[in-house]
Order: structure tokens, then sequence, then C-alpha cells
């Protein structure tokens, strides 16, 4: 629980990274971060569907 109140706290003050490599279970930091980057990318796409698919269903149009 240690490591998950430090992230909390240093989060903004150094390097994600850095917080990363704090967990033990955790061995390649930046592989972590290039998983952590995909996956965004990733939701992004989904969200924007969604909220694409969400317009279409009460009528309105936005661009």
């Amino acid at each position: 629980m240690q490591v998950i109140y430090s992230f909390k706290n240093l989060k903004g003050l150094i390097s994600d990274e850095t917080l990363i490599s704090l967990f033990p279970q955790i061995e390649d930091a930046k592989s972590e971060l290039e998983k952590m980057k995909t996956e965004a990318e990733e939701n992004n796409i989904y969200n924007d569907y969604e909220f694409g698919k969400a317009a279409d269903v009460d009528g309105s149009e936005e661009e």
C-alpha cells in the first residue's frame, strides 16, 4: 500500500517512468510506459467512436 500512496503523492513531481519503477512487480518501466501509451491511444479511438455513436442516437450533428 505504501507504494500506492507514494505514487499518488509524487505524481507530477517526478517522471512517470520513475513512478512506475517504484512498483516492485514492474521490471521494465519504459516498456510499461509504452504499453500505457498504446492503451491510451486505443481507448481514445474507442471513446471517439462511442461519442459519435451517441451523437447519432440523439439526432444532433457535431463537427
